[in-house]
């Protein structure tokens, strides 16, 4: 999003930043995907004691948990990395973090049935720690979501970087993440998915010639909590992307940027690489449901300053289009990155009904013209405000409602929309 800079931010991109400050004594819990029985966790720490980490219901103790510890060479932080299975579902359950005799620690969760009739979404995106706003989280957090989707830039690697990023600084910048955003220290944990957009891959509209991919696609996973339920409940695909089922509805998680070209490639496979694109077309070939698309890149837009699939890889923009119109499927498309939050229909070229949720961001560099320099023929709502979306989602018969409300702090309402799907 090279092109936004001088509108969202005076500060030189070559200073280096401040290190944000934080409680080292915290323990940062993240719950990856949680349902039909089973749990990831992700929890950071830099305890020097061995943790025990006890999964209860009511009083009464289910499981001790045995775990892996991730780190980065003589970093004091660690990841402790853990799957749960067996669990009750749609129950009220604890997980109580111990070192020795005392509790560190304790947070509520659920493992929810991935058959119900009815689910709230959240979707956040740009969640820069040097411009942490706890309102923000705390507006989120009120909406009690089912599931998060984090659709990138969950983490700033760049951030005021002259510098390549390397593996060190990637791990740096993901505990720094880890341990300011509010959104760790929830009481109440919520099931979350996360993709990565160019800033936490590898800097600013970064592609495949990043030189770290490698180790940046193990960092992501190590702190996000869904590789190990890459073998139950989700499907990994190339890169970091993964796939899951919701009733009728399917999630793909898109790696927007691993297998990405340069800009204005005319290559056929330029945005999502010939591996990750196939998949898609294979995962959604026999779905006879509604098919979310989540990537951090937008999809359709050919105004402003920043990135997108129609824009800058137009040649791969058009067969993947045409590939979509055969696969005859019910669609919602969803990205972040711009810093600005807009709902839009889609062109008239698709076939099928569809819609494009932006939302971002939730606390990084915004302006208010933003929405009015990347104006789109296709828009219905817009803000430039800091914010995030909930999508619930309702299936009724052949039908499937998907409400949006956009939010901002304070849990005031931006806009709001609704569409119906009527599936085959």
């Amino acid at each position: 999003m090279a092109g936004a800079l001088a509108l969202t931010s005076i500060a030189a991109k070559k200073k280096q930043s401040t290190p944000v400050e934080f409680d080292r004594n915290l323990v940062s819990v993240l719950l990856g995907p949680s349902f039909d029985g089973q749990s990831e966790f992700s929890i950071v720490h830099c305890q020097k004691e061995y943790l025990r980490y006890l999964i209860y219901e009511d009083d009464q103790l289910l499981q001790d948990v045995s775990y892996t510890t991730v780190a980065f060479e003589d970093d004091e932080f660690k990841i402790d990395k853990f799957l749960v299975q067996n669990l009750p579902i749609d129950r009220d359950l604890k997980i109580r973090i111990m070192s020795a005799d005392k509790q560190l620690d304790e947070r509520t969760f659920s493992s929810i049935s991935s058959k119900r009739p009815s689910y709230k979404i959240g979707v956040a995106s740009c969640m820069r720690a040097a411009q942490h706003e706890k309102a923000m989280w705390t507006s989120l957090e009120a909406q009690n979501a089912d599931l998060n989707l984090f659709v990138g830039d969950c983490v700033y690697i760049d951030y005021h970087l002259d510098v390549e990023p390397t593996p060190r600084i990637h791990w740096d910048k993901f505990v720094e993440a880890r341990m300011v955003l509010d959104f760790y220290h929830w009481k109440r944990l919520v099931p979350t998915v996360a993709i990565w957009d160019d800033h936490d891959f590898g800097g600013d509209d970064s592609n495949n010639s990043f030189p770290y991919s490698e180790e940046a696609r193990n960092n992501f996973k190590n702190f996000f909590a869904q590789n190990i339920s890459e073998k139950t409940f989700i499907t990994a695909g190339p890169g970091i992307s993964c796939k899951f089922q919701l009733g009728n509805q399917l999630f793909l998680m898109l790696d927007g940027r691993s297998f990405r070209e340069k800009a204005h490639s005319k290559k056929m496979y330029s945005m999502f690489g010939k591996e990750q694109e196939e998949w898609i077309f294979e995962s959604i070939k026999d779905f006879k449901g509604l098919v979310w698309f989540c990537n951090g890149t937008q999809w359709f837009s050919n105004a402003g300053y920043a990135e997108s699939f129609r824009k800058h890889f137009t040649i791969n923009f058009n067969s993947f289009v045409e590939k979509l119109n055969l696969a005859d499927v019910q669609m919602i498309f969803v990205a972040g990155d711009v810093h600005y939050s807009e709902i839009c229909t889609t062109p008239n070229y698709l076939k099928n009904k569809s819609i494009e949720l932006t939302s971002s961001c939730m606390h990084s560099s915004n302006f208010f013209a933003l929405p009015t320099v990347a104006n789109s023929a296709y828009r219905m709502s817009a803000t430039w405000l800091r914010n995030f979306m909930v999508c619930k989602t309702t299936e009724t018969g052949k039908t499937i409602s998907v409400a949006t409300d956009c939010f901002t702090k304070n849990k005031r309402r931006l806009f709001s929309n609704k569409m119906d799907f009527d599936l085959p």
